[in-house]
């Protein structure tokens, strides 16, 4: 060892090697920014590239406890157990359709509550890889499953009349299964992702993804191009519409830029709520879109193709958009930013906040409730009202469902705890009419599963 370090370099040769190691350095470099702008090429390698280069901030937010290994692990400060924590009897119980991962078992369920219980009526649990790992969008999904059953979401589940349910993995494919659990159908034509919501004639919207983006705009191969898609009860997609050409169309193509850069992710689009009142401007069969990555809410007529409305004020990196009465919308506000190190904060707490059409300003309601119990989930999230019974509130990103009675007190707190005492994600849970859930209750039962 001593003689080979002993050894005499060239000069030349060392020379050499520094010019090499400085065009490994920029190539290296320019594969970074050239993939965190947006850009495709180089595939794996310029992927590799990029999480090469996290590997400080990922080691140093993993020891500060920012990042958790486990990817449907969350953090939050509160001491409530597993379950319903009761503040009080609900005066008009209804029934609670709880989506979650479950950190004892490794894998997501879907169980139906009636409201004022502590204990499931009915669990649809997702364990076999071979049944429920899919992808979706042509194996556009985020992550690849690859078969894995600890890794998907039983996201926004719709609960049906024969006690069946539709769902998504998140980025992956959409499906039916029966009471037992066992599929109807699959449709992997897009990555599905968010939210799933039943329009009045029976057919249902959800968000779908596909590497498809319009051509000219500078927007590569693989950018998520999102579509709002609807399909009937079987699974058949009756209608899609890419997002980013819904944009251009309106002349709208300017805000799906960071700056004057095309991005990966350039909408983000997140929720579609059909429209159920006729308004002056809104109307029924119309559909409305929560795109987070733009702070933007927005009307689209599928009859016509045309943007009827859209706003991008006050709100930031929003979820969830609702129809409160005709012409009168409310949207659930995470008030995110990312921080100088690349953290997600909240700003204060969550918000919701209403907007009367066609152009009254936007205002904050129900503060003083999400104050009172501190409700700040980063990312994701939902709200859901039924008249004469209340509001529920799931907090996806800390583990908790809030439910406040129709007065605006508080009725109870659901926490998705292991026997560990980890926290655990929520999959976007749902707040199901009494007669909605007696009539799949029924289904359910006599299915003998």
């Amino acid at each position: 060892m001593e003689r080979f370090l002993s050894r005499k370099i060239e000069l030349r040769w060392l020379i050499a090697v520094i010019i090499l190691m400085l065009l490994l350095s920029w190539a290296f470099g320019w594969m970074v920014f050239h993939r965190a702008s947006g850009g495709q090429r180089f595939g794996p390698v310029a992927a590799a590239a990029v999480t090469i280069a996290k590997v400080p901030t990922t080691v140093k937010q993993i020891l500060s406890g920012e990042l958790l290994l486990d990817q449907h692990e969350v953090k939050a400060e509160f001491d409530e157990p597993f379950g319903f924590t009761f503040a009080r009897t609900p005066a008009n119980p209804q029934y609670v359709l709880v989506s979650r991962y479950n950190g004892d078992i490794g894998w997501s369920v879907v169980e139906l509550y009636r409201e004022g219980e502590g204990a499931p009526l009915h669990r649809w649990t997702f364990d076999d890889p071979q049944t429920f790992a899919f992808e979706g969008g042509n194996g556009f999904s985020k992550p690849p499953l690859e078969g894995d059953s600890s890794s998907l979401r039983t996201q926004h589940p719709v609960l049906m009349a024969d006690g069946s349910i539709i769902l998504n993995n998140h980025y992956g494919a959409l499906y039916r299964v029966n009471a037992c659990g066992t599929p109807y159908w699959v449709n992997a034509e897009f990555a599905f992702h968010h939210s799933t919501e039943m329009s009045p004639d029976g057919t249902i919207w959800t968000p779908g993804t596909a590497p498809t983006p319009v051509k000219g705009y500078g927007w590569g191969p693989n950018t998520f191009d999102d579509h709002i898609v609807q399909l009937n009860p079987d699974g058949e997609i009756l209608y899609a519409k890419s997002v980013l050409e819904m944009l251009v169309d309106a002349g709208l193509e300017n805000r799906a830029y960071d700056y004057d850069n095309a991005v990966l992710d350039p909408l983000h689009l997140n929720d579609i709520e059909p429209v159920t009142f006729d308004g002056e401007i809104a109307k029924r069969g119309d559909v409305l879109l929560s795109i987070g990555h733009l702070n933007m809410a927005l009307l689209f007529r599928p009859s016509t193709d045309k943007v009827i409305w859209h706003s991008q004020d006050r709100i930031m990196h929003q979820h969830d958009v609702d129809m409160l009465a005709p012409d009168v919308i409310s949207m659930y506000d995470n008030r995110r930013k990312t921080a100088e190190r690349g953290a997600p904060i909240v700003l204060g707490t969550n918000e919701l906040v209403r907007f009367e059409l066609p152009g009254r300003e936007a205002e904050s309601f129900f503060r003083e409730q999400m104050q009172s119990m501190d409700i700040r989930s980063f990312n994701q999230s939902l709200t859901d009202l039924i008249p004469g019974a209340g509001r529920m509130i799931e907090e996806t990103s800390r583990a908790r469902l809030i439910k406040f009675g129709e007065d605006g007190s508080l009725d109870w707190v659901f926490v998705n705890r292991s026997d560990n005492g980890k926290l655990w994600i929520m999959n976007w849970s749902r707040y199901i009419p009494k007669a909605q859930g007696d009539a799949a209750l029924k289904a359910l039962q006599a299915a003998g599963c």
